[in-house]
């Protein structure tokens, strides 16, 4: 009987699947106070994420990361299950932004202030 449970144990462990880390920018960076390190540090992808589908407070943050990432938006639905129009809607916030950096400092971030920033940044400065 032991030596079933040992098995047993075993090859259920052996079963679980390695979930793929995503990669992610820091939740809350916005252009309040503004200097050169900072613009710099504000996309750069340094944290991961373990399960991407359970995360709320910024998700617009990942979907993003995931487009410039290379991700198709059928992936990136997939990986934070969020809905198609929802994922369109900020990437063309991204795409179609033309405001310079300087028209995000100093303002609260909504979401389309989030994704046109990301996108002057980007345009600024390719990461």
């Amino acid at each position: 009987m032991f030596v079933c449970f040992i098995f047993f144990f075993f090859f259920i462990k052996k079963k679980k699947k390695k979930k793929k880390k995503k990669k992610k920018i820091r939740v809350g960076l916005t252009l309040k106070k503004i200097d050169n390190e900072k613009i710099d540090y504000i996309l750069r992808d340094y944290r991961y994420l373990n399960v991407p589908e359970q995360v709320t407070k910024g998700k617009p943050y990942l979907i993003l990361t995931l487009y410039r990432n290379h991700q198709s938006l059928k992936q990136i639905c997939d990986i934070t299950q969020t809905k198609n129009s929802t994922v369109r809607r900020y990437i063309e916030l991204y795409e179609n932004n033309e405001r310079p950096i300087k028209f995000f400092v100093g303002q609260a971030l909504n979401v389309e202030f989030m994704c046109g920033m990301f996108a002057a940044i980007k345009a600024s400065k390719p990461i």
